[in-house]
């Protein structure tokens, strides 16, 4: 073990990744479990539900399937699923790979002025981890013209 990993071999790389935040998207990467988070990503804050990036692919093939003619759907749905279940497949021994992607479940990016986009539901969201400059527990919500407020779940 380097002296930078620790004892569950994730690594503290002040300057790339939050140990912590790693910890956590590889816990919900490896269960069922979701909660609310926000990020701090440029300057933005990306707010919803830290999920597992198998739910995201599943979710995702059946969102692009909706993008193409009928006659494809099927294919395209396949395939994302598919790349979600190569990338996420569940371990069967051996420590998880370490994550380098999170995912957000009806994300919210909020401008420095405090407006939603989207407006009125969240969309999918998927982000590298090393781009994340900060985060916190708990959702931001707020209604057009209305200031933000935090809420735990």
């Amino acid at each position: 073990m380097s002296a930078t990993e620790n004892h569950l071999g994730l690594t503290d790389e002040p300057l790339a990744l939050d140990w912590l935040l790693q910890s956590l998207v590889q816990m919900v990467n490896t269960s069922e479990i979701s909660f609310p988070v926000t990020l701090q990503v440029s300057g933005l804050l990306v707010s919803g539900y830290l999920t597992s990036g198998r739910q995201y692919f599943e979710e995702f093939a059946q969102t692009m399937g909706t993008t193409v003619v009928e006659e494809d759907q099927d294919e395209v749905i396949a395939l994302f699923r598919e790349l979600g279940k190569s990338f996420y497949a569940p371990q069967t021994a051996g420590p998880a790979p370490n994550p380098h992607f999170l995912h957000i479940r009806h994300a919210r990016v909020f401008s420095p002025d405090g407006q939603p986009f989207p407006l009125q539901e969240g969309s999918w969201w998927r982000g590298r981890l090393e781009a994340v400059d900060g985060f916190m527990l708990g959702s931001l919500t707020a209604q057009v013209g209305e200031r933000l407020d935090v809420t735990e779940d």
